[in-house]
């Protein structure tokens, strides 16, 4: 479960860095090209999505399917949106509003299922630490570590990569762009 939560983590933390700056990558270059107050207005977007997610689905959705369900559907649903992301017909659409809705709406799902995955991955090692009471203090701040460190590797990695991936194989020049061998 620590292992699962720094990955987790690393790739939560990446998404939270990747999507912003792909969306204000060039349309040459394979991104969205929104300015900064577009991208703003999308991202503020996608966070109605996942406050209406969190609020009224989530803990229905945990309790129905059980933690290692969410986690596997959070998980593999997060996955599968950030595909459609990148592909998505409203990525390629003349229009920035076209664009900005397509990922506000596609990013606030993705982030949904991943703090679905998140929730029952702590969850999981609640319990876990909860089995030894005298030890359980350690044990989840050992896990918050190993967490914590997930989440600086992610944007870490990841950002750099992104834009090595879309300058060395940009969309204009070849297909698929190289933001999808990043995401």
């Amino acid at each position: 479960v620590m292992v699962l939560r720094a990955a987790h983590g690393c790739a939560l933390f990446a998404a939270f860095d990747l999507v912003p700056l792909w969306c204000m990558a060039s349309r040459y270059a394979g991104g969205l090209a929104l300015t900064e107050e577009q991208l703003g207005t999308s991202l503020a977007a996608g966070a109605v999505v996942q406050v209406v997610f969190t609020s009224l689905a989530m803990g229905r959705l945990v309790r129905r399917l059980g933690l290692h369900a969410s986690l596997t559907a959070g998980c593999t649903a997060a996955a599968l949106l950030t595909l459609c992301l990148l592909a998505s017909p409203s990525a390629t659409a003349e229009r920035w509003w076209l664009r900005a809705l397509g990922a506000s709406l596609v990013y606030g799902l993705q982030t949904s299922a991943m703090l679905l995955a998140g929730t029952a991955l702590v969850s999981m090692s609640n319990l876990l630490c909860a089995r030894d009471p005298q030890r359980n203090g350690l044990l989840n701040g050992i896990v918050a570590l190993t967490e914590g460190v997930g989440k600086m590797l992610g944007p870490a990695l990841c950002a750099p990569a992104l834009a090595w991936g879309l300058s060395a194989r940009p969309a204009a020049e070849a297909s698929p762009s190289g933001a999808l061998f990043v995401f």
